[in-house]
């Protein structure tokens, strides 16, 4: 793993029909590319349960030829350990060595059931790659405590992504990891007090919509530059709660600032005028609405 701050968009999957959407797929990537380190996909906000392993191939493909490979971590988190393998394979198969997966869900299971299923997972992982764990108890019903992450590590896997309620332990997680332990946030408005733990970055929905105010914390921070990284942050507090509260939300907004990525696949809450309106609003205050420049 490279040094220094680390900025992944947990990239939208964009849908064109009942296929995925290639053409608006690596439009959104080349307005990633010059800003962010790299993707995270497909996670929670890329619809991963909604997905076969034939649309996250063509995910992978896609976005290692636009970023390179190195700037991939793929999500292969499945339900059984089997299915996260061959979703390991896949994206191998275009060059990836970043690979993540999410806790167990849907079952309740233990702590000790959770440590086994990365364990096996470790085990079907490429040597010289990299493996993640991705705890986000919300939504999954299984969580890891910080005083599991020692446990976690032994199993081989080297980072972790926290999101939801596991977000909001960064300095436990990371005064309990062993040293060399990454951890990345899914809070998208947290990348300040995840650095000052010490911790590597984020992993963040929001950042597709303007991805140069995280690139513009990230430089900042890493120059010491604290009027660039603060006002970056001052704009980044506004746009997570309008735009970042859900989906359809980050949809909406991308449809605005002219990268288009077609509606969700999964059910999502639905959007009003006012809703629409909000977000229009703000980034018209920004000055992201398509033709305003960026």
């Amino acid at each position: 793993m490279a040094d220094g701050p680390e900025v992944l968009a947990a990239l939208i999957t964009p849908f064109a029909g009942d296929r995925v959407g290639t053409t608006a797929l690596r439009a959104l990537l080349e307005r990633l590319e010059p800003h962010l380190d790299g993707v995270f996909l497909p996670g929670t906000m890329g619809e991963f349960l909604a997905l076969g392993a034939s649309e996250a191939d063509e995910l992978w493909r896609i976005a290692a030829e636009v970023l390179g490979p190195g700037r991939v971590v793929a999500h292969v988190g499945a339900a059984a350990v089997g299915a996260a393998a061959e979703l390991v394979a896949v994206a191998a198969g275009h060059g990836v060595t970043r690979f993540a997966a999410i806790t167990p869900f849907y079952l309740r299971v233990g702590r000790d059931d959770v440590l086994r299923h990365y364990a096996r997972l470790v085990e079907r992982v490429p040597e010289g790659t990299e493996l993640y764990g991705y705890v986000f108890p919300d939504v999954t019903g299984n969580d890891l405590l910080p005083a599991d992450l020692p446990a976690l590590a032994a199993t081989g896997v080297v980072g972790v992504k926290v999101s939801g309620r596991a977000a909001e332990r960064v300095e436990e997680y990371l005064a309990a990891a062993p040293e060399g332990f990454a951890l990345w946030s899914g809070k998208d408005s947290d990348l300040p007090r995840v650095l000052r733990a010490g911790g590597r970055g984020t992993v963040s929905g929001t950042c597709v919509v303007h991805p140069r105010l995280w690139a513009d914390l990230r430089d900042g921070w890493a120059a010491g530059d604290e009027t660039r990284w603060t006002a970056a942050q001052r704009d980044i507090e506004r746009l997570v709660p309008v735009v970042g509260a859900s989906i359809a939300r980050v949809r909406h907004a991308l449809e605005l600032v002219g990268t288009p990525v077609g509606p969700a696949r999964m059910p999502q809450p639905s959007l009003d005028d006012a809703d629409r309106a909000q977000v229009r609003d703000l980034l018209a205050d920004l000055g992201l609405l398509a033709g305003a420049g960026r």
